[in-house]
Order: C-alpha cells, then sequence, then structure tokens
C-alpha cells in the first residue's frame, strides 16, 4: 500500500522519486491514494495568506522583531515607526553572522573577531549591543 507523506514530506526528493515509480507501475491506484491524502490531509493543513517571514531576535530599542536584509539585520520598525535600529552584516571587515546577530539580540557578546582598522591597521574585537548600537570592544593582550 502506497504511503502517503504529511505535508512538510512533499518536498522530499525520495518521496517524489517513490511516486514517479509508483505512478509508471500503478497510475490508477497511485492516482485513488494521491485523491485519498488530500481529502485526509488537506482539512488539516492550516493555510495562510500572510507570510511570516523568520526572524533572527527583537530589537532592543522598540520590541520590534529584527529580520535579516540584503546587508543588515533591521527592526521591522525602521520604515514604519522610524526605529533605527540595526547590524550590519560586516563591521570593519568582519562578518556579523546569523548567529552572531541572534547573540548580540540576546543580550550576549559575540566570540572575538579579527577586524581593520580604516587605516588597515589590524585588531580583534567583540561586538556587544549597549544603547540600542552595535560596539567593539577592543581586546587587548
Amino acid at each position: 500500500m502506497l504511503q502517503l507523506p504529511r505535508l512538510a514530506d512533499l518536498i522530499s526528493i525520495s518521496t517524489t522519486t517513490k511516486w514517479e515509480q509508483q505512478l509508471q507501475d500503478e497510475p490508477e491506484r497511485f492516482l485513488e491514494n494521491i485523491k485519498s491524502f488530500i481529502r485526509t490531509e488537506l482539512p488539516l493543513m492550516r493555510l495562510t495568506t500572510k507570510w511570516e517571514r523568520p526572524f533572527s531576535g527583537l530589537c532592543p530599542l522598540c520590541g520590534g522583531k529584527v529580520f535579516t536584509g540584503k546587508n543588515s539585520y533591521f527592526c521591522e520598525n525602521r520604515p514604519k515607526e522610524k526605529c533605527t535600529f540595526s547590524i550590519f552584516k560586516t563591521i570593519s571587515g568582519a562578518n556579523v553572522t546569523e548567529s552572531d546577530a541572534v547573540t548580540l539580540l540576546s543580550g550576549k557578546e559575540t566570540r572575538a573577531k579579527k577586524m581593520k582598522s580604516v587605516t588597515g591597521k589590524e585588531f580583534t574585537a567583540k561586538l556587544k549591543i549597549e544603547k540600542g548600537k552595535v560596539i567593539r570592544n577592543v581586546q587587548k593582550w
């Protein structure tokens, strides 16, 4: 008997490969199983017209959701309510990852990162958020 997966499994390559084989072997039975799946599973699925973007955390200034953009992590209230919070994805030549953004938004410091000043001098610093701004905490050896 054909076992049909839940919606999350529909995008699985192995599932669709198996289905294609079953379609070739027993097309009528396969079609009946697909119809049964739709009748059974569709009512259980929550359909929505609103797409929810994943977010990294909450804004330390206004409490809005912080989303990932092309060059920065930014507060959802930036354009509407004029919230100024953002975290650039590159700070002094160092990449700020999604994991770093989550760490910062949870009130913690990032791990030490190698950075470069505008004059080209290399230094090591951890990033943290103070008063809604990302600051570099320079490591002194």
